[in-house]
């Protein structure tokens, strides 16, 4: 699956043997269309929602082990919400109606005049709205996963 809210979720290093979330460290955010190779999903409590367990997917990266939130179970109930995180689907498939310079550049994480927010939002992350308007009408600050050269962006 490949990642629709880039910088968006948080993931948190993963006890494997103890089958327990380091919640206390996170271990940084989850690119824009990062794909992943989920192991397993499990549950684990965390200490900012006590009485609520989080649904939380595993995966590997450069030989470590990593969870992320994915929804959320209390009592009988579980929410899930990885469906409005993901991509099941290679998003390169899903538009490849695009043009090649536009997935150049998105594959690069760098942003060209002319692209429509969904581009925008696939090459550096989901923007935060800087004032009023309507999607695809609106000013945009892209944070940029914490990194410098963060910008805002006119559509």
């Amino acid at each position: 699956m490949w990642v629709k809210l880039g910088y968006q979720l948080t993931y948190y290093p993963y006890n494997v043997a103890q089958h327990k979330t380091d919640f206390a460290h996170e271990a940084g955010t989850l690119a824009p269309l990062q794909k992943l190779s989920v192991q397993d999903v499990v549950t684990d409590v965390s200490p900012r929602a006590p009485g609520m367990k989080q649904v939380m997917a595993r995966f590997a990266m450069e030989g470590k082990n990593y969870a992320f939130p994915i929804g959320a179970e209390k009592g009988q109930d579980f929410k899930i919400y990885s469906d409005d995180i993901f991509f099941l689907e290679d998003p390169h498939d899903l538009y490849k109606h695009w043009p090649a310079e536009v997935w150049q550049k998105i594959d690069a994480h760098e942003v060209q005049p002319g692209m429509s927010e969904l581009q925008a939002s696939f090459a550096i992350g989901m923007g935060v709205s800087a004032g009023s308007g309507d999607y695809g009408s609106r000013t945009l600050h892209y944070p940029n996963g914490g990194k410098a050269g963060g910008d805002r962006v006119s559509e």
